[in-house]
């Protein structure tokens, strides 16, 4: 997150278990630009930034792995920008539900509307105007500290084509592996210097299973 004048914050990524936050980029040695929040609880794995560089070092497919996610968290913060400077409110919202469904693997999304309204640095009535009209065509139910994806295949299609894009940038730069309700399940190292191979959209359930 950015933090903006007058207290205000705007959501520029979302990260999940496909990802890490600090020290991606800057190896863990220089002052963060941003702030990194937490809106899902779950586990986590913590790691010293010096066992971190000394890994990537021993390893070029460890440290390939890196590159190749941080060119694919800075393809999601340009397409956001492009995103919030090109589309309606209604499809950049679609776009954060779809990326938050992306990374935490379940229908019912744990998130309140204060929280999405901080995420695209919007006001709480405004948010509740778009979900409103959102859930009247059928596509979200807004509940008590959720919301509720109804149909995912008529969400992207009302979507702008940003969430395809970065999704198919993680697919194609990093080898995301998705499960057939659009979850990141896995990510897949290679070799430096060759492409992973291409995946389907959807994998088998035991895939999904194993790589939990």
């Amino acid at each position: 997150m950015v933090p903006l004048s007058g207290g205000r914050t705007a959501e520029t990524a979302t990260v999940g278990r496909e990802g890490a936050v600090g020290g991606v980029v800057s190896h863990g040695y220089l002052p963060a630009f941003t702030q990194c929040v937490v809106q899902v609880e779950g586990a986590v794995l913590r790691m010293d930034a010096d066992r971190l560089r000394e890994a990537k070092r021993s390893s070029s497919t460890l440290n390939d792995l890196f590159v190749r996610y941080a060119d694919c968290l800075l393809a999601q913060v340009l397409q956001s920008v492009a995103c919030n400077a090109a589309h309606p409110i209604e499809q950049r919202v679609l776009r954060w539900l779809l990326g938050l469904q992306d990374r935490v693997g379940t229908d019912a999304l744990p998130v309140t509307q204060v929280v999405l309204a901080g995420m695209l640095g919007i006001g709480r009535t405004y948010v509740t105007t778009v979900l409103t009209k959102l859930q009247d065509q059928g596509l979200i139910h807004v509940g008590r500290g959720r919301i509720y994806m109804l149909d995912r295949a008529r969400t992207e299609a009302a979507c702008c084509d940003c969430h395809a894009r970065v999704r198919g940038h993680f697919r194609t730069v990093l080898g995301a592996i998705y499960a057939p309700d659009g979850e990141i399940v896995a990510v897949e190292a290679t070799e430096p210097g060759t492409e992973p191979p291409p995946r389907p959209d959807a994998i088998l359930p035991e895939l999904r299973e194993a790589g939990r």
